[in-house]
């Protein structure tokens, strides 16, 4: 996640939102061409992190079992 070293000047404007850990592959959030599940699963995710650093010791932000889904029968987007 790139996205807070651009804000601060760190990386270029230019460089990607992501980067894939295994092939390198470019992801820019803003992309005419990046899926359309990008940005939800990305405000998801920075929810919870925003919960989590709010207070070390809380932990009612974690998902219990209950809360997933069964996704055997889903297409699974690629991982980034």
């Amino acid at each position: 996640d790139n996205r807070a070293l651009k804000e601060t000047g760190e990386r270029s404007p230019r460089y990607p939102d992501f980067k894939h850990k295994m092939n390198q592959e470019a992801l820019w959030i803003d992309s005419w061409d990046s899926p359309k599940w990008v940005k939800a699963i990305l405000s998801q995710m920075d929810e919870a992190a925003a919960k989590a650093h709010s207070d070390p010791n809380d932990y009612s932000h974690a998902e219990s079992p209950d809360h997933f889904e069964d996704t055997e029968k889903q297409e699974i987007p690629p991982q980034w």
